[in-house]
């Protein structure tokens, strides 16, 4: 691209591709449309764009709650970590090769696993996230994500809701105008 104004064009060109996407009832929109918005938002641009590519995030998000599948799932986490898990930022993953957490989250200066369901939390996923803390976590904690719990769990994770049912808002969870 040889011009700023090209480079803009393109920008919201592949803005609007990904709000377009997003807006069809299809499974995998959420993920097309992801990858068009990160293309878009690497591209260098003079014209502040944010109200833009917040709007898009918004129809992207909203069609991975329609999705409601475990990546997409993963998509609404990384952009919301902050207010799922207060504090949190997302670490570099820690692994092995048959141990892999969905994310590693650092919060006050300790790193610990998350693990992201689409179904009710049973005991395989305490299970599974008791393998992860035993193996990757700094302070023998761990975060389970899903729309409710199915099972008691042990005192040291932490239930983190993400309900399909809410409508999702660049802020957090909104119920009527209240914000969750």
């Amino acid at each position: 691209m040889d011009s700023i104004q090209d480079q803009f064009m393109e920008h919201i060109r592949l803005l609007n591709q990904a709000a377009t996407i997003a807006s069809q009832p299809r499974t995998g929109a959420a993920a097309d449309a992801q990858q068009l918005f990160d293309k878009a938002m690497a591209i260098p641009s003079l014209v502040d764009t944010t109200m833009v590519g917040h709007a898009v995030m918004r129809l992207i998000i909203d069609a991975a709650l329609r999705e409601g599948s475990e990546p997409n799932l993963h998509l609404i986490f990384t952009e919301h970590v902050g207010r799922l898990i207060p504090g949190a930022v997302i670490s570099g993953l820690r692994r092995n090769q048959s141990n892999i957490p969905d994310f590693m989250v650092e919060v006050d200066g300790n790193k610990m696993p998350v693990e992201i369901k689409d179904h009710p939390i049973d005991q395989l996923a305490v299970d599974q996230l008791t393998r992860y803390i035993n193996l990757f976590s700094d302070n023998g904690r761990g975060y389970l994500v899903g729309p409710q719990l199915s099972v008691e769990l042990p005192e040291a994770m932490t239930f983190v809701k993400l309900d399909r049912e809410r409508r999702w808002d660049l802020a957090g969870y909104v119920q009527g105008d209240e914000l969750l």
